[in-house]
């Protein structure tokens, strides 16, 4: 079977052609200068701003490489991105959220503001997630690249500020308010899930509307001041209220998204 035997030696020559391309491509030389350069600003700025404000330098930064990932086309710059994008959510849950640094004396705590910037910043970089996604829609993705979710850049930059906002209001606001203000935050999580047909940021706003429930029922119905107690379960009501009737009247649109 001569063609057969042709099409087989053809196809393993264009396997270890794209191997070796995919192999110069991994090692180029400008990738590596281009690490080389983003590290020296994340250091740059790790050592020179307020350590409070760390965070919101590099999500600053994570938001400039983003975008220079989508006008020069070049995946190393996403690598970059979502890497960072890890470090914030480390340095803010160990030196914002929940205590203070080795480097600064005494026990700090960041600001409530630092860190809603910080996830508004995170936030901002969604539309150009959503343009790379489609990008890399159809593009093979192994290795580092599938371990940095580069397929999924929208879920990147979506889970990464609602974690951090959440955790945010868990630990900073006045406890009269938690349940509260994560109610609030379902519901703008379930509004963005609609508005960009993404079923993850739905489950993700009915499970914060659930905890909200859970909690009313374990501690707030329990501890809560009566006025706190009261505004409470209004908003969140309302919130549900809310919610429901969205996905009654849109119930075939939600059904197709499902």
């Amino acid at each position: 079977m001569p063609g057969t035997r042709n099409s087989g030696i053809a196809r393993r020559l264009w396997l270890r052609r794209a191997k070796a391309a995919q192999d110069s491509e991994r090692w180029n030389p400008a990738d590596l200068i281009a690490h080389f350069g983003t590290a020296s600003l994340a250091a740059l700025l790790y050592f020179e701003i307020a350590p409070e404000w760390i965070i919101a330098g590099w999500a600053t930064l994570t938001l400039a490489l983003i975008a220079v990932a989508l006008l020069l086309n070049r995946r190393v710059f996403l690598e970059q991105a979502h890497a960072l994008v890890a470090g914030i959510v480390i340095r803010s849950l160990a030196h914002n959220i929940f205590g203070g640094s080795y480097f600064v004396a005494g026990e700090w705590h960041g600001r409530f503001s630092i860190l809603s910037i910080t996830a508004a910043l995170l936030l901002a970089a969604l539309p150009l997630a959503f343009r790379l996604r489609t990008r890399y829609q159809g593009q093979p993705i192994a290795g580092l690249d599938r371990l940095l979710a580069i397929r999924y850049p929208e879920q990147v930059f979506f889970f990464a500020p609602v974690a951090l906002a959440t955790l945010t209001i868990a630990m900073k606001m006045n406890p009269g308010m938690v349940t509260l203000s994560w109610g609030i935050e379902g519901v703008l999580v379930i509004l963005m899930g609609l508005l960009v047909s993404r079923r993850s940021y739905r489950f993700t706003g009915l499970f914060l509307l659930s905890l909200c429930v859970a909690k009313i029922i374990v501690r707030d119905a329990w501890l809560l001041g009566e006025r706190d107690r009261y505004t409470t379960f209004i908003v969140l009501g309302a919130a549900l209220t809310l919610v429901s009737l969205l996905y009654g009247r849109y119930r075939e649109a939600v059904r197709r998204l499902l």
